[in-house]
């Protein structure tokens, strides 16, 4: 996939590294394009948190973890731990519950701590299935 703009346009004004005269090496990427292209969940455009929690949301072998609530307003995460291990390593850059949980109030999702159906499920106004 392609890289952000703002890193693809640092890149293009970067000169590439030239290694010594060895005839058997002609040139290397920049450290810095290497580095970026080989952090775990790069080689991709990096997309906002709401877009890849709408993916995951819509991904129907995620559904015995974190699912939509009937009424699409709300989300549940249903297995915190299988949430840290499995999908937050495929979609993010970390395996910690707390960190997805950071990214979610950061986005401004509530969670629900009123009793009542939505008990606990995470909430945005502009966040909708559909």
């Amino acid at each position: 996939m392609m890289m952000t703009t703002t890193m693809a346009l640092i890149l293009s004004q970067r000169p590439s590294i030239q290694q010594s005269s060895s005839p058997h090496t002609t040139s290397k990427k920049s450290s810095l394009e290497y580095r970026y292209q080989n952090m775990p969940g790069r080689g991709r455009e990096r997309r906002k948190f709401p877009v890849v929690l709408y993916e995951i949301l819509s991904d129907p072998r995620n559904f015995h973890i974190i699912y939509w609530m009937p009424h699409g307003r709300s989300w549940r995460i249903h297995d915190r731990e299988k949430l840290a291990k499995v999908l937050c390593p495929r979609y993010f850059n970390h395996c910690k519950f707390e960190s997805f949980t950071r990214s979610a109030t950061g986005w401004g999702f509530k969670r629900v701590a009123e009793d009542g159906p939505d008990y606990n499920c995470y909430y945005h106004k502009n966040f909708l299935r559909g």
